[in-house]
């Protein structure tokens, strides 16, 4: 399933990168504060960039308003012993000007 959030970059990360079997990989962060209509102030998003292709493409910078669609990515420990345990990742697949 595609999401989609507008808002305007706060922060942007260094790229991450490293090496697994399956070859290199490339990440970027950053957050993003959501355009809302709610009277409380909503705290920013973190979202990810993940792939040498997507990272390269992304030529947003702070304070830049966009439209992101994305897709949340569950990955499951495969170390923890207690059950429900991993991480959740917001990953961007479009970024457009908004």
């Amino acid at each position: 399933m595609i999401f989609n959030c507008t808002g305007t970059i706060t922060e942007i990360a260094e790229v991450i990168s490293g090496q697994t079997a399956k070859g290199e990989w490339k990440k970027r962060n950053f957050s993003l504060q959501p355009d809302s209509n709610s009277p409380k102030e909503e705290k920013p998003i973190f979202f990810t960039v993940f792939g040498s292709k997507m990272v390269d493409s992304f030529t947003s910078k702070v304070g830049d308003k966009v439209r992101l669609d994305f897709i949340i990515n569950c990955n499951p420990s495969k170390t923890a012993k207690t059950p429900c345990s991993g991480f959740t990742e917001l990953n961007v697949i479009k970024v457009t000007p908004a």
